[in-house]
């Protein structure tokens, strides 16, 4: 009966694809994320377990030989994030591959939600104990269901997605129960809420026996994640965004409670604070970016949603602190300020490394820039731009031939791994090089990936990132486009071809805008662009950063010409240590076009080895182009 249920998800899914409109184009061959997206799919599907429940496997490891995948207790926190992504990237792509195991995740997930409260249950299962083991922060391991409140957030965003997909209110009742259930659990004090970190399971979960204790987290780095506003953003943007699609004031209201808890100054500072504490008001922060990313991203919904500005401004006062830490030109920021990671946790052994960039962070700045822009507290556009053509992309596992010689280079690990293994925890095999392929790194530096432990939850943001990036290249309003990035993308409105970084021209194909804003870099020399409608030269009004092109006709093509930009930089990677590398970055546009010095140890999974861009005429392919008819927000 049940697998009769998941075929008939599947084929509920497959019909959804099939919806979308595929026509043939000739196009320029330059980032796509639509291949991205078809790769992502791939790697995300193959890296879950059918034999436990469609959970994805936390941890993918290429650090030893034979590759292995292990099941964590993040298992059931981080898989609701690939029930989001998954659908995101058919969007994209319009793939119908791979629906079954989707189906599968799906129902598993909705059936683990509590009739009695609406949480979302890890399920106690003695053949699964490390049900409780998340991150390697478990408390003590009991034969006890665990809510986890984080795992409902994210099941809320995905169903939305899936209600959003298929034009239905039939999830409506599974909603509203998870954003009860959430609520209900909250500890409310004067006028905002918090969850304790109960004690039991991992971080921030709940006994299904109800709360051990309710104690107010006291610090910042409280929890598995080293951080206590981490585990109350998801619950912000999850009810913020069901409370704006339904309108439900109620779960906008606890939003609002949990965010006025994030926003306390304990749990704010930055390392260089004056005396008086004012970084601890704006969202400076010490430790792990991306932990107070998942709350700066809740902020930021709920500001949105409840058209409260002080969550907003603080969230770009926080973003701009951690942003100086980095090098923005190229989307790298270390996450794990005030703390060094050594290379155990990353998989390697020996001395410790650097800072690093945690992949799941990458689909926060994508996340963040484009949605300070949207909501008008700064133009970000660029920094989006340089995050999504460089280190977004480069930090996706597309390198086959690189992947199996880090695996053979890599040292035998079998026997120590075999000591602490539980039967059914460890998928081994050499296949998993190519399963892997399409997921996204974990432990990141500016020139590539030194430790090669995979977090799945870092896959899980970068292929949302992917899809944010994707989705945020043109919107349309009242038959009025934007295009605020000059990237390839086919919408129901309009399709971009861009030759960017070869060329400096973007080709715009209507279908039916008749209004098109285009937002112009400002790296774009305005006095040397040219703007062509239907073959002719017209000079269009000048609107801040864009230009407006109204009275625009379906099968218009409008073409824009201007000079590329080279220029080199040099940028210093900020590692905590005397070893910091300064690296000498050559960009065209917002693309980087060669970085040094890069490594080349055999065990390193190096970036931006970008020869075959170096040339100054786009080359052309043919392609079938998919346009989803429904478009879900994030």
């Amino acid at each position: 009966m049940q697998e009769q249920v998941h075929k008939t998800q599947a084929e509920s899914i497959k019909n959804l694809t099939r919806e979308g409109e595929r026509y043939a184009d000739t196009v320029p061959d330059t980032l796509d994320l639509v291949e991205r997206g078809e790769l992502a799919l791939h790697g995300m599907c193959n890296t879950v377990d059918p034999d436990n429940e469609a959970l994805m496997f936390t941890e993918v490891h290429f650090c030893h030989r034979p590759p292995m995948m292990r099941h964590r207790g993040g298992d059931w926190d981080c898989t609701p994030k690939f029930a989001e992504a998954i659908p995101q990237m058919r969007v994209m792509c319009g793939s119908d591959k791979y629906t079954e195991i989707e189906a599968q995740m799906l129902d598993y997930l909705v059936s683990s939600i509590s009739p009695d409260d609406g949480l979302l249950y890890i399920i106690y299962d003695p053949k699964r104990p490390w049900h409780a083991d998340q991150h390697g922060h478990a408390y003590a391991v009991e034969p006890e269901d665990v809510g986890t409140i984080v795992g409902s957030a994210t099941l809320i965003l995905a169903l939305l997605t899936r209600r959003a997909l298929e034009c239905t209110d039939r999830w409506d009742a599974t909603l509203s129960a998870l954003a009860r259930g959430i609520e209900r659990i909250a500890i409310e004090k004067d006028d905002y809420a918090y969850y304790p970190d109960g004690g039991f399971g991992s971080a921030f979960s709940y006994p299904r026996t109800g709360w051990r204790k309710t104690d107010e987290p006291g610090d910042e780095h409280e929890g598995g994640e080293g951080s206590v506003v981490a585990y109350h953003g998801g619950q912000i943007r999850a009810l913020a965004r069901w409370a704006a699609c339904s309108g439900d004031e109620q779960a906008l209201d606890t939003a609002g409670k949990l965010a006025r808890f994030v926003m306390k100054p304990k749990f704010w500072g930055g390392f260089s604070n004056p005396p008086s504490g004012n970084g601890r008001e704006h969202g400076h922060s010490d430790s792990h970016f991306h932990a107070r990313a998942i709350a700066l991203r809740g902020l930021l919904e709920y500001g949105s949603v409840a058209n409260d500005a002080f969550p907003c401004d603080f969230v770009r006062c926080s973003y701009e602190y951690m942003k100086s830490f980095g090098i923005p030109e190229i989307g790298y920021i270390p996450t794990f300020m005030g703390e060094e990671a050594t290379d155990d946790k990353m998989g390697n052994q020996g001395a410790k490394n650097p800072l690093l960039m945690e992949g799941c962070f990458l689909g926060d700045l994508v996340a963040l820039t484009v949605k300070l822009a949207e909501s008008g507290y700064g133009d970000y556009w660029e920094d989006a731009d340089r995050v999504i053509r460089n280190h977004l992309i480069e930090s996706q596992v597309t390198d086959r031939e690189v992947l199996e010689r880090i695996v053979a280079h890599a040292p035998e690990r079998e026997s120590e791994m075999q000591a602490g293994r539980i039967p059914g925890q460890d998928y081994i095999g050499d296949d998993v090089v190519d399963r892997g392929l399409g997921i996204f790194w974990s432990g990141i530096q500016a020139d590539g990936v030194h430790g090669h432990w995979i977090m799945q939850c870092c896959t899980a943001n970068g292929c949302r990132g992917l899809y944010m990036a994707w989705d945020a290249i043109t919107r349309c309003n009242d038959d009025h486009a934007h295009i605020n990035l000059f990237l390839n993308r086919a919408a129901p409105w309009l399709d971009i071809h861009s030759y960017l970084p070869y060329e400096g021209k973007v080709i715009i194909r209507n279908k039916t805008a008749n209004r098109i804003s285009i937002r112009i870099p400002p790296w774009v020399n305005r006095r040397r662009l040219e703007c062509l409608l239907n073959g002719d030269v017209i000079s269009p009004a000048q609107v801040s950063h864009y230009i407006d092109l109204e009275g625009i006709r379906p099968h218009d093509v409008v073409e824009l010409r201007f000079p590329m930009v080279e220029q080199t930089v040099t940028r210093t990677a900020y590692t905590t240590t005397q070893k910091e590398t300064a690296y000498t970055i050559r960009m065209r546009g917002n693309t980087v076009m060669e970085l040094t010095p890069q490594n080349e140890l055999p065990n390193v999974y190096p970036f931006y080895r970008r020869e075959f861009l170096q040339g100054n005429v786009a080359p052309l392919k043919a392609v079938t182009r998919y346009v989803s008819p429904v478009i879900p927000n994030w």
